[in-house]
């Protein structure tokens, strides 16, 4: 089964197409906004409505990827390659489910379920009160079901972490990141470019200079997720973006600098909702979480398993 499975995604690229139950049917597909809400450094997303076969219509992201001619021939190829992959995945619960592309709207977007209380800090800003640890676990259970089918997410960062009706968190946009940006270096002197700053702030040392670490060059890998995953929870208990003291005029190398230097941000004075003894093993998670050489960071069910348990310990 998982041979056909990848003889599938090789003819998707070969050939640029999709199966016809990935392909949103034309007219099926309306933006519902005058102007994107989100615009990202390689796609807008916009508000949509998808009137699915049965006739019932549904709140869609439709995800704009904005690509420059030349480029086009080599990414469009892929994500029909990717598609596939990604809506699989995207079952679990905590992965945002995916509708699947269009080509109608735009030369070539994503649809994907709409997600009523957008990013997790901007659902923590409208509800400060939530239960953290719990957005947190959601997370895990999502880069778990990646990880377990030897998929690397790419990209995790708080914007790709969304919060649906049910102020449940979701992965979105696992793989994209990381396709788009393909053709680029990933030489740290190369990514200064501040369009996109969120890549550098959450990347791993061994991205930014592999050798140094052992590597022959630079790939997503489940380390680095987890990598990753430690600024996310330091995000949401801090309640701010890291690195903050550093941005400015080149600060995606000043975060590069820190990072291959073994700086982290500071722990943050409290951590909102904890008590102290479940802040200190939080805190000590997190730590482990981005250590500096990729072989000693905990897998993701060993990140899980803390935070299920710092959980617990919350019940009365």
């Amino acid at each position: 089964m998982r041979k056909l499975f990848n003889v599938l995604r090789c003819l998707c690229r070969s050939y640029c197409v999709v199966p016809p139950g990935y392909s949103i049917p034309p007219d099926s597909l309306h933006i519902v906004q005058s102007r994107p809400p989100r615009i990202g450094g390689f796609a807008d997303v916009w508000r949509g409505e998808y009137t699915q076969p049965d006739g019932r219509r549904v709140d869609v992201a439709i995800k704009h990827i904005r690509v420059n001619p030349w480029e086009a021939s080599t990414i469009h190829p892929k994500v029909c390659q990717e598609i596939i992959l990604w809506r699989r995945l995207s079952q679990h619960p905590r992965i945002t489910p995916m509708i699947g592309i269009d080509r109608h709207l735009f030369p070539l977007c994503i649809v994907s379920k709409w997600m009523a209380h957008g990013d997790i800090m901007s659902f923590l800003r409208q509800s400060p009160d939530s239960n953290r640890l719990q957005l947190l676990i959601d997370v895990c259970e999502g880069l778990q079901h990646l990880h377990s089918q030897s998929v690397a997410h790419g990209d995790i960062k708080a914007c790709n972490v969304v919060v649906d009706s049910k102020s449940r968190a979701n992965l979105c946009d696992f793989g994209l990141s990381t396709l788009i940006h393909s053709v680029n270096s990933m030489n740290p002197s190369t990514q200064s470019n501040e369009k996109s700053p969120g890549t550098t702030l959450y990347m791993a040392p061994e991205l930014m200079d592999p050798e140094r670490y052992g590597l022959k060059y630079s790939h997503v890998s489940l380390e680095a997720d987890v990598y990753a995953l430690g600024l996310v929870m330091w995000e949401v208990f801090a309640g701010r973006e890291p690195w903050g003291s550093l941005r400015g005029l080149y600060s995606n190398l000043k975060v590069a600098r820190a990072v291959l230097e073994g700086q982290r941000p500071p722990r943050p004075p409290a951590a909102a909702g904890l008590p102290s003894h479940t802040a200190d093993d939080v805190w000590d998670l997190i730590q482990r979480c981005w250590r500096q050489q990729w072989r000693e960071r905990p897998r993701i069910e060993e990140v899980l398993r803390s935070l299920t348990e710092a959980a617990a310990r919350q019940l009365p």
